[in-house]
């Protein structure tokens, strides 16, 4: 597994549908399965967004209030980083389309 894993770097985009599965399975045991998929946007989103953030204020020194122009998009960001949220997404919407 763990030689997959390090074998490509989308690998590990597509580990973190693994991750996902029980955020949404605890939503929607609470909710519903629409509810855990945008709970999982909302957890890759915030985790890719705080790792911007944090390799801003490394690489320019800057404040946390000024970090925000360092790209809070998606589209700003590199590929590798857009994966991590995007098959995760992916995955939760399919699955709650599936069983919701």
């Amino acid at each position: 597994m763990i030689a997959w894993l390090t074998a490509a770097r989308w690998h590990l985009s597509v580990a973190h549908c693994l991750v996902a599965l029980p955020i949404q399975l605890i939503t929607a045991f609470f909710f519903n399965f629409w509810v855990g998929a945008y709970v999982v946007v909302i957890f890759f989103y915030s985790r890719k967004l705080i790792e911007c953030e944090d390799e801003a204020k490394t690489t320019t020194n800057q404040s946390h209030a000024t970090v925000w122009t360092a790209g809070i998009l998606p589209w700003t960001w590199e590929k590798s980083k857009m994966l991590d949220v995007l098959f995760p997404a992916i995955s939760s919407y399919l699955l709650a389309f599936l069983l919701g």
